[in-house]
């Protein structure tokens, strides 16, 4: 029997083995392509999971992995196809910048699954936030996160051609300690969905309906989320009662954004992001978020530039140890 061709001759794509093994199929990676070593899985939802890994090649640089799987997909056809398009679109995602964003570095697809090394973020999501149902959130809270999911939209929509987010969600805006904003996932997942499977409640008309996408979607489903954190009232309900009459002392500036980002019609909501930003926080920048201390060692903190040389300089081993494993680097980023 001949040997089965290692790549598809007409994508070029790995061709997926004729036998997984149990592990394969089912259990969690150890090894992914020789460097990226899992750790712990951080999350598992309907078609993959996140995982705390180290990357070998890079020192033991921390990451975050993202797992797909394309099972979901019957056809073979379909999920090359969508394999494919993943790894195109996780291309044009590593070139892009941006600190409400989070970095990717890696993608690449194994034993029918497909991978995306991104960074590791530290925070909560806000879907974890909400599920608290102690929690409150001001309407000052809430525009604090609003003029950060703004700024990224806006740079993702300014690219060429634009890029939509397409599935955002409160699951996917990870929130620090001190408020920074990261938009995780990246909307990647949507491509390893059965045609026709049950939409979010942030979805807009036309992406439900139609399966239509456009930066208008995205404004759509932010300003579904600022509903909901400053409602605590679940999106999936129709019709969804007032602003108003759930928070009688909203701002009207604030209660005009989310009505008009809400719009059926794509043709009345906000023609962009920006404009949105506009409305909710006028020329204000978005709040910058207190700087979490750098710990060198146990009691040595810093929160300057100036004041971590100080103490490098009075601990000169820990760090040396601490810009070898990328930990002064990344708050350097962090705190930028």
């Amino acid at each position: 029997m001949p040997k089965q061709a290692a790549t598809c001759p007409h994508c070029g794509l790995p061709m997926e083995p004729r036998d997984l093994s149990f592990e394969e199929m089912f259990g969690p990676p150890k090894l992914l392509q020789g460097r990226y070593v899992i750790k712990r899985r951080l999350s598992q939802g309907r078609i993959g999971s996140v995982y705390q890994a180290v990357d070998n090649q890079e020192g033991s640089r921390p990451c975050a992995v993202k797992e797909l799987t394309t099972v979901a997909l019957l056809d073979p056809h379909d999920r090359r196809e969508a394999t494919r398009r993943f790894l195109a679109e996780a291309a044009v995602w590593m070139n892009l910048a941006h600190p409400n964003l989070v970095r990717v570095t890696d993608a690449f697809s194994q034993a029918r699954r497909v991978y995306l090394v991104m960074e590791m973020v530290e925070g909560t999501s806000l879907r974890a936030l909400l599920e608290d149902r102690w929690k409150v959130f001001s309407e000052e809270t809430v525009l604090h996160w609003a003029g950060q999911i703004c700024d990224a939209l806006d740079y993702l929509h300014r690219q060429d051609p634009p890029i939509v987010f397409g599935d955002l969600t409160p699951g996917h805006i990870l929130v620090d300690s001190g408020g920074r904003i990261k938009l995780v996932d990246l909307g990647l997942t949507r491509l390893f969905m059965p045609a026709g499977y049950e939409r979010s409640g942030y979805a807009a008309p036309e992406q439900r309906r139609q399966g239509r996408v456009g930066p208008r979607s995205d404004i759509y489903a932010l300003g579904t989320i600022l509903y909901q954190l400053l409602t605590r009232h679940d999106p999936t309900d129709h019709p969804l009662p007032s602003l108003r009459r759930l928070v009688p002392d909203l701002s009207k500036s604030t209660e005009r954004a989310i009505i008009r980002a809400r719009k059926k019609d794509p043709a009345r909501r906000f023609p962009t992001v920006a404009e949105m930003r506009q409305a909710l926080l006028g020329e204000r920048p978005a709040p910058l978020p207190e700087v979490e201390p750098f710990v060198l060692v146990e009691g040595v903190q810093a929160r300057t530039v100036n004041e971590l040389a100080r103490a490098c300089a009075a601990h000169w081993d820990d760090g040396l140890m601490a810009l070898a494993d990328g930990r002064i680097t990344n708050w350097l980023r962090d705190s930028a």
